[in-house]
């Protein structure tokens, strides 16, 4: 082996000795070629038969105005709904060349004249080796024409509940030469659920889209079931047909009858749970958003149920997390593979821990932000994503995911650099609801939690900051292949000794009784600390499981879940983990990415993709709640 290594470092030493003959002291070397940064922008995202798809890539890089090489870019498509896209091109390159001293580079290919018969979303991906490449993954459409879309403005899923008012919106991808006219007839028998539904809406020539004027779904106390009407469309242009001649509105009904079991019905706490809260300062912010159906709630209000399923009196209005689409409770981000969200909610960080990064990366950039409608979606996509902020950090996994986390605070450092999840100190004499519902998951191998931790684990105390000795609540945990169709609620606390693991999780094995196939609803998970002794948990109007610090000495196990432990309080956690914490089954995952999903006219309202959706967390407190003046964001965003 020595004999090897010294002939190779001869050999080096012989080329290095022949490049430095006839050598002058004042000879320079030429620089070698650096990369520099471009940007993929696609001129046109709605593509129909005989247009173009206009693809350009431009030098981007500060230092540099053109490129300083030949190199060649690598192009593939991919859509969730045609095996191959390319097809639907003529001739769709494989790769293109961007020459030397070229500032810009513009390829132009064909979409077909003829066959294609429906819509199809895209994928572009382009890949450059060494290279930076900006926006490196477009998503569009190729369809046979350019349809006009009927929906409900702020309404993913088109649900308007019996009361409410709503806008219908009309869009078209492209303008149009000539006025175009839809018709709007309700079905037979129920004209009367609606008060001013227009005859016909009218999207001018030269514009993309128009709005009605605002509807009332009418109030009816002889209606007593939830609905789904149809609206039937017609529009006589050829051109621009409409994407479909019925449009489905779904009509929960308000006379309906409480659920039997008090877990399964939100009305329980809420006459309406749909209803936001909204500050005084947020409420002209809100309006202009186009939200009208809100109730202004102040520090020290009564909660709405006080004195129905809820003690009278006990519980005060303290904080919100409402996830409004304004600009206070909204900011922008950037994520580790470079996705840009000017969605992510104000009020949270990101939770990218080893235990949430087990088979995916936390990106909330990409798979968690807030929609149209005032919600907190979380997702999980199979598509490749780096793992952030942890001994991996950058290492690619298959999946990408969603966590946040408030309300984490460290001793002696009050003012950390996530300060402003920062908002609230949780201590005893305080109760938390989340509204959500969980769609997409059953038997994906996705497990969608609500939960909250103890702070004493971010503290230099060795006797509590181990899991789970500074205690664990599980308020909702979505097992989607055991309990497919049911929720776990759990505690989590440690031996007597510090750092020997879980000593005693009392729990709900088979799920919570009473609520089966009720998760794809909204419902209200909800927490109380009740004292420095009790803790309790429960669904919309019904209390499931308690724990008490006399029951965990009778199992020998010690108490977390005071504030003399955690003296920095609880921390509140959402999360789309993965269920044994290993790679979901990916056939269960259609393909589809995060441009297609985040899509203004992508359809949530059967969607595949996994997801929690959050409507509001609510705070609220009674008369034994201290925050034991300890330093805290105030400013809340609601």
């Amino acid at each position: 082996m020595k004999t090897c290594i010294k002939q190779i470092w001869s050999f080096s030493a012989i080329v290095m000795a022949g490049l430095m003959v006839g050598c002058k002291d004042d000879a320079t070397v030429g620089a070698l070629p650096e990369p520099v940064d471009l940007t993929m922008t696609i001129a046109n995202s709605n593509l129909v038969m005989g247009d173009n798809l206009d693809i350009t890539f431009s030098v981007t890089d500060e230092k540099s105005e053109i490129s300083n090489e030949d190199f060649n870019i690598e192009l593939s498509l991919q859509s969730s709904d045609i095996e191959k896209p390319a097809v639907l091109f003529e001739n769709f390159p494989s790769n293109v060349t961007f020459s030397k001293g070229e500032k810009t580079k513009t390829v132009s290919v064909p979409v077909i004249k003829e066959g294609i018969s429906s819509q199809h979303f895209v994928t572009l991906s382009a890949f450059v080796r060494s290279y930076k490449l900006n926006n490196p993954s477009q998503t569009f459409t190729v369809s046979d024409y350019h349809y006009i879309t009927l929906a409900i403005k702020n309404s993913s899923d088109n649900t308007v509940r019996e009361g409410r008012t709503f806008v219908l919106t009309a869009t078209i991808d492209t303008p149009s030469a000539e006025d175009l006219t839809i018709s709007i007839s309700p079905k037979d028998g129920e004209r009367d659920r609606y008060n001013n539904l227009p005859e016909e809406m009218i999207i001018p020539a030269g514009e993309t889209s128009v709005e009605s004027e605002v509807i009332t779904m009418v109030s009816d106390k002889n209606t007593t079931e939830d609905e789904v009407l149809t609206l039937i469309l017609n529009c006589a242009s050829e051109k621009y047909p409409l994407a479909t001649s019925q449009f489905k509105i779904n009509r929960p009904d308000a006379h309906k009858g409480l659920d039997s079991y008090e877990v399964r019905d939100e009305r329980y706490l809420y006459e309406d749970p749909d209803q936001m809260f909204v500050s005084e300062k947020n409420e002209k912010a809100v309006q202009t958003w186009g939200q009208t159906y809100y109730k202004i709630m102040k520090e020290g209000d009564p909660h709405p149920n006080s004195g129905n399923v809820l003690p009278e009196g006990k519980w005060k209005f303290y904080r919100a997390y409402e996830f409004h689409c304004i600009p206070s409770c909204i900011t922008k981000k950037t994520g580790q593979m470079g996705y840009t969200s000017d969605r992510y909610p104000m009020c949270f960080a990101d939770q990218t821990t080893e235990a949430i990064q087990t088979a995916g990366g936390c990106d909330n950039s990409k798979y968690g932000w807030v929609t149209d409608e005032g919600y907190l979606r979380m997702i999980t996509l199979k598509e490749q994503t780096k793992i952030q902020g942890t001994s991996n950090h950058g290492k690619v996994k298959n999946f990408g995911t969603s966590a946040f986390y408030a309300n984490k605070h460290k001793e002696g450092n009050p003012t950390a650099s996530q300060w402003a999840p920062q908002n609230v100190r949780i201590y005893p004499g305080m109760r938390i609801e989340t509204r959500a519902r969980i769609r997409g998951c059953k038997n994906t191998g996705m497990l969608p939690g609500i939960w909250l931790q103890g702070n004493k684990q971010v503290s230099n105390d060795a006797t509590w900051n181990q899991w789970p000795d500074f205690g664990e609540i599980d308020v909702m945990e979505n097992n989607s292949r055991k309990l497919p169709n049911n929720v776990e609620m759990t505690y989590h606390v440690g031996h007597q000794s510090p750092g020997q693991g879980d000593a005693y999780n009392p729990t709900t094995p088979n799920g919570v009784p009473n609520f089966e196939n009720k998760l794809e609803e909204f419902n209200i998970y909800w927490m109380e600390w009740i004292d420095n002794s009790t803790v309790t948990m429960g669904i919309n109007g019904k209390e499931v499981l308690r724990l008490t610090e006399e029951e965990c000495s009778q199992k020998g196990t010690r108490w977390p879940f005071s504030d003399q432990v955690n003296t920095e309080g609880l921390y509140y956690i959402l999360s789309m983990m993965f269920l044994n914490k290993v790679e979901p089954d990916a056939s269960t995952f259609q393909h589809l990415t995060t441009d297609l999903v985040r899509a203004d006219n992508y359809n949530w309202s059967n969607s595949p993709v996994p997801r929690m959706e959050i409507d509001w967390i609510r705070f609220y407190i009674d008369n034994t709640y201290s925050d034991h003046g300890m330093p805290y964001n105030k400013s809340i965003f609601y």
